[in-house]
């Protein structure tokens, strides 16, 4: 009797120690997912030829496809890579910020180009400068005999040349200078000045011309010469075109 009860006390250690090495082959994951089923699970989320991934991988729905917000990676041959890039926007495009360099970041941020209020100022500043340019080559100097404001045949050649320029900008507003040589007083050239100046905006105005225009006389004040001679004087006597860009 007491034989078989010390057999039967093996019989139970050994049990007990055939279960306990499985129970080891057999053990829990931190996760509460046993060996045996995560490697099943990384065996499934194995990516099939035709691109899908098996039921069971995170963002993968059961028919295989990604869950939306999801898109897979892709390699250099087109075919998706394992993993996923960050949720997309509603244009399927990748949200701005994720995914630096991929070839699916091209597709964002391409809405038409804002400029800042100190570059758009930048722009109107350097096309202020074109047209000023532009204006001092293409805007001739008209001149007038001494003591006299009507125009010569040469001053209307001039102002016709200035009409092309002015029809070209019809919103460049145009400035018309009177200028007088030295002789004569002061109050005196002012009036002279000013006739010159209305007389040549006279001319442009039956031209054609519509732009907007101030006449302003400055007399003998700003010569563009100071010699005491008569060419000197006479590059004096003259009305000045340009435009104000300011």
């Amino acid at each position: 009797m007491k034989s078989r009860t010390i057999g039967i006390a093996i019989s139970a250690l050994v049990f007990l120690t055939f279960t306990g090495c499985a129970s080891k082959n057999v053990s829990s994951t931190s996760d509460g997912t046993e060996d045996g089923q995560l490697s099943a699970f990384k065996s499934a989320s194995v990516m099939r030829e035709d691109g899908t991934y098996a039921p069971g991988t995170p963002g993968i729905g059961s028919d295989g496809r990604p869950l939306p917000g999801f898109v897979p990676r892709r390699g250099p041959d087109g075919r998706p890579l394992p993993g996923f890039y960050p949720p997309t926007g509603p244009d399927g495009q990748p949200l701005t910020g994720f995914t630096p360099g991929s070839a699916r970041e091209s597709g964002v941020g391409t809405g038409p180009t804002m400029l800042s209020k100190a570059d758009a100022q930048a722009l109107e500043s350097l096309e202020a400068r074109r047209l000023r340019e532009e204006a001092r080559k293409s805007l001739g100097d008209v001149y007038f005999a001494y003591d006299r404001w009507g125009l010569s045949e040469e001053g209307k050649k001039n102002l016709s040349h200035s009409a092309g320029f002015l029809r070209e900008h019809p919103k460049a507003k145009l400035i018309i200078e009177g200028h007088c040589d030295e002789r004569g007083s002061g109050e005196y050239n002012l009036a002279l000045g000013e006739k010159r100046a209305k007389e040549t905006l006279q001319y442009l105005t039956d031209l054609g011309i519509h732009n907007i225009v101030a006449v302003t006389s400055y007399g003998k004040e700003r010569p563009s010469c100071k010699d005491p001679d008569e060419m000197c004087y006479s590059r004096n006597r003259r009305a000045h075109l340009l435009v104000e860009t300011d």
